[in-house]
């Protein structure tokens, strides 16, 4: 499934970019609610893992996307730290689930 159905298949109402590609940087999230990413970074995220590909949201509920080419060559330990690294800047970020 590609970027462009997977926005479809949620809803591009939901669809919450801050970047001119459409991705959410979350440096720029975070600078708006007086926060800093480096207060969230943990080890070697350091400038890695600063953008999300694509994020939905409601007034309840966060949807974070990432999105890889030949899932199967990547190492899945390290698309995992990724993921987790989202989750805890979308936890500074905002309340919803």
């Amino acid at each position: 499934m590609n970027r462009y159905e997977i926005i479809q298949k949620i809803g591009n109402m939901y669809q919450i970019g801050n970047t001119e590609s459409g991705e959410f940087s979350y440096v720029q999230a975070l600078k708006t609610a007086g926060k800093n990413i480096k207060d969230y970074q943990k080890g070697d995220t350091d400038t890695n893992h600063q953008y999300l590909d694509i994020r939905f949201e409601n007034d309840r509920l966060v949807i974070l996307v990432e999105t890889k080419h030949s899932f199967s060559r990547w190492d899945h330990n390290k698309i995992r730290k990724q993921l987790q690294d989202y989750v805890r800047y979308e936890k500074a970020y905002s309340d919803k689930k």
